[in-house]
C-alpha cells in the first residue's frame, strides 16, 4: 500500500510540472554508468546540458578527463597533479589502493568508464602505465596498469629518479578528503 501512495504522489508531482511518466522514463534512460562531476562540484548520474564535466567518480574519487600531456618522472607527476585544481582543490596522483580497485574491476566496468571519459570529451584510461602516489621505498614508486599486464596484479614499481621509463599520470581528487 505504501508504494502505491509514493507512486501516486510522484505522478501528481510530474503532472503539476506538466510532465508525463514517459518524460521521466526518457530522462532516466539518459543515465550514466558512473556518477559525473560537473563544474561547481555538481554530481549527477545523468548528462547535464550546459554544464562542463570535470571527470568521472569511481570509488569516491574524481578521475579527471585527461592524462598529463607528457611522460614524466614521479616527482613531476606529483607536481603536475597538484597543479590541477577542481573547484580550488588540488588533485593528487592517487593512492595505489584506489588504482588497484580500478585495475581489479571487471573489464565491463573499465570499458564503460573509458567510453564515458571519451563521451565527456576526455581520453580513455586504456592500457597505459601510470604513476600512483604510493612509494615502494626511498627510490621507487608504484605504477599501475589498467590492464593486468603489469607484474603484480596490474602494478609494478619503478625508480622515482633516474629510470628512463617515465609514465603519464591521471590526476584524481579524493572526495572523502573534502568532507
Amino acid at each position: 500500500m505504501e508504494i502505491e501512495k509514493v507512486l501516486q504522489q510522484a505522478k501528481e508531482l510530474l503532472e503539476s510540472a506538466n510532465l508525463t511518466v514517459d518524460d521521466l522514463v526518457q530522462y532516466c534512460e539518459k543515465g550514466l554508468p558512473f556518477e559525473v562531476m560537473y563544474e561547481g562540484m555538481v554530481r549527477s548520474w545523468v548528462s547535464l546540458e550546459g554544464k562542463k564535466p570535470l571527470g568521472v567518480i569511481f570509488e569516491n574519487h574524481l578521475i579527471t578527463l585527461k592524462d598529463s600531456p607528457d611522460k614524466v618522472d614521479w616527482y613531476k607527476a606529483k607536481d603536475y597533479c597538484r597543479s590541477v585544481k577542481i573547484d580550488g582543490h588540488a588533485c593528487s596522483v592517487g593512492k595505489l589502493r584506489f588504482w588497484k580497485k580500478l585495475v581489479n574491476s571487471s573489464w565491463k566496468q573499465k570499458e564503460a568508464l573509458d567510453c564515458l571519459l571519451i563521451r565527456l570529451g576526455g581520453t580513455a584510461l586504456g592500457v597505459k602505465r601510470r604513476w600512483s602516489s604510493s612509494e615502494y621505498d626511498t627510490y621507487g614508486a608504484w605504477v599501475f596498469c589498467t590492464d593486468t599486464g603489469a607484474g603484480q596484479g596490474g602494478v609494478s614499481f619503478y625508480s622515482k629518479y633516474y629510470d628512463n621509463r617515465n609514465f603519464v599520470v591521471r590526476p584524481v581528487l579524493d572526495l572523502s578528503d573534502l568532507s
